[in-house]
């Protein structure tokens, strides 16, 4: 709980660097930006039985967003002047379908085993 205030005020503020840049945030919009982040973090919560799981789902969808295909996609406003089968821009679109392709099936494999109905202490049992 003391710890709250120091993650949402981070998300608030770039909540705010995003959609109230110019004038700012009203009392009014800021007591809603806070709640809606705070209601947003608890229904998280609510449904994310363990940190393991959480771990998963951001290892699997915003790390590989941030680490491998922002930086490509960053590499290629340096490099737009080069052609389309350059081998840089090649390299960068190997990589980003790769990255894609193994979050995907990461968070496929994620909710697999959150959904499915088989125990895994039960094949202990058969050795």
């Amino acid at each position: 709980m003391a710890a709250a205030p120091l993650v949402v005020l981070p998300s608030k503020d770039t909540v705010e660097e995003l959609f109230y840049k110019e004038k700012g945030m009203t009392k009014k919009q800021n007591f809603f930006v806070t709640l809606g982040l705070v209601v947003l973090n608890c229904v998280l919560a609510l449904f994310i039985p363990n940190i393991g799981d959480a771990m998963t789902l951001v290892g699997s969808s915003i790390n590989p967003l941030i680490g491998f295909i922002m930086p490509v996609i960053f590499y290629w406003k340096v490099i737009e002047d080069k052609p389309l089968l350059s081998v840089d821009k090649i390299v960068g679109i190997i990589t980003v379908v790769v990255i894609t392709v193994v979050s995907i099936l990461s968070l496929i494999s994620f909710f697999q085993g959150l959904f499915s109905d088989d125990d895994d202490s039960s094949h202990c049992a058969d050795l």
